[in-house]
């Protein structure tokens, strides 16, 4: 799949790719620069009193704060000057790879199947691509930085993340195994809602001719009704991923509160 991707993207958008990840690597140093400079001012600047200390660390991290947004702007410019050429790209050679197959394999595939893997897939490749260039990046630097972090700043209480990681890979883990399987039957649904489409352009002369407007509309609803089901079903299952990673956070919070008082 990465090698396929990777195919796509060429140029400009091949250099931005390259560029993004760095970028996000950025923001997410001056993020973790953040606690260590906010726990120098508590115990150098506000125990001791030291207002001037407090007021140059708080510049410093005013100036690592804008660094990290310039960082993170860069980075989802540069992501989506990646994908989109990249989809682009794919749309064209998805095309000319249509125009090439026998009748057979087209009758195989299925036309609304076409039309999806053209239209759809394609926009869904290209989110994908965005989310590799930003979260897929950022997510396991800052798992790791911050439990550096944590341990340079506290030895004692990093011991938090060995209870509470868990409990969030376990809770993503369980709604990615349940969502991913309707996802797949939302395609489908996206796929003969395609078909149906095609249909009623193609064939609206002959359904005017034989009166049957109202068969086709009763059908058409009840193929957006499946696909909307499909897709509540499927969001409703994502939405849970906040609700376990929030869990998690707020227990080390608590863990934190228990044990570092």
């Amino acid at each position: 799949m990465i090698k396929l991707i990777l195919g796509y993207l060429k140029g400009r958008a091949r250099a931005c790719a390259i560029l993004a990840p760095l970028m996000m690597i950025l923001e997410v140093v001056m993020d973790l620069q953040q606690p260590i400079l906010m726990s120098r001012i508590i115990d150098s600047g506000v125990a001791k009193g030291d207002l001037a200390y407090v007021l140059s660390t708080g510049l410093v991290m005013l100036a690592m704060a804008a660094l990290g947004l310039v960082g993170g702007a860069s980075c989802s410019l540069l992501a989506a000057e990646a994908a989109v050429p990249m989809a682009g790209a794919m749309r064209q050679g998805l095309f000319e790879k249509v125009q090439g197959l026998s009748f057979a394999d087209l009758d195989a595939l299925g036309t609304s199947s076409l039309i999806t893997r053209l239209t759809n897939d394609v926009i869904q490749m290209q989110g994908m691509v965005l989310m590799m260039l930003r979260i897929m990046v950022r997510t396991p630097i800052t798992l790791v930085g911050s439990i550096v972090m944590a341990v340079i700043i506290s030895p004692k209480l990093s011991f938090v993340f060995c209870l509470s990681l868990p409990l969030a890979v376990l809770g993503i883990a369980w709604v990615l195994a349940k969502s991913v399987p309707v996802f797949g039957l939302v395609q489908g649904s996206v796929g003969r809602v395609n078909g149906m489409r095609r249909e009623n352009l193609l064939g609206a002369r002959v359904i005017k001719a034989v009166t049957i407007e109202g068969r086709q509309a009763e059908r058409f609803e009840l193929a957006i009704g499946d696909l909307t089901q499909r897709r509540i079903r499927a969001q409703s299952l994502t939405f849970l991923l906040l609700p376990a990673v929030t869990f998690a956070l707020n227990a080390s919070v608590l863990a934190v509160l228990l044990f570092g008082r």
